[in-house]
């Protein structure tokens, strides 16, 4: 029996973040497919979710869209491409609405109609609260800014 594996180190005396940064460049093309890989996934778990809540089967939804239980099962893997359409037909038969905003930079840009959008930075000494009709820049307090962590999860939670 052979000792080499004795001495190599254990999975928690590795750095696996770095240790993968070292292996996949940083270059467009990962960053890419990186946002793209967690949008798919993140987008399937919200779609599940927002079925289940509605207390729906993927027969029920089916039957409402007049499409096959199939369909949905395919709309609900994240190894399947979807089109907005698609997804905005699943979640408005769901009474759900599909939130868009687009940051660029320091900037959030809304594509959502009449909704607010909140951009709460990691180090908030303002919040930015975005709508339809207007933005508006507001100077954080200390207690906001100390919240801003538990309010993000809240918003993102609910």
């Amino acid at each position: 029996m052979s000792n080499r594996h004795l001495n190599a180190p254990s999975l928690s005396d590795i750095d696996v973040l770095a240790f993968l940064d070292e292996l996949i460049p940083d270059t467009l093309e990962t960053r890419t497919v990186g946002a793209q890989e967690w949008l798919r996934l993140k987008l399937t778990e919200v779609m599940m979710e927002a079925r289940k809540r509605a207390g729906l089967t993927q027969a029920e939804l089916a039957e409402r869209l007049g499409v096959g239980q199939a369909r949905i099962s395919k709309l609900e893997n994240a190894n399947n491409d979807r089109t907005i359409d698609s997804v905005v037909a699943y979640l408005t038969a769901l009474d759900a609405e599909l939130l868009v905003a687009v940051r660029q930079g320091e900037q959030v840009f809304q594509a959502s109609r009449d909704c607010w959008l909140v951009d709460i930075p990691h180090a908030p000494t303002t919040v930015e609260l975005h709508s339809v009709h207007t933005d508006f820049e507001v100077q954080a307090p200390a207690a906001i800014r100390d919240l801003a962590p538990a309010l993000v999860e809240a918003v993102v939670a609910a």
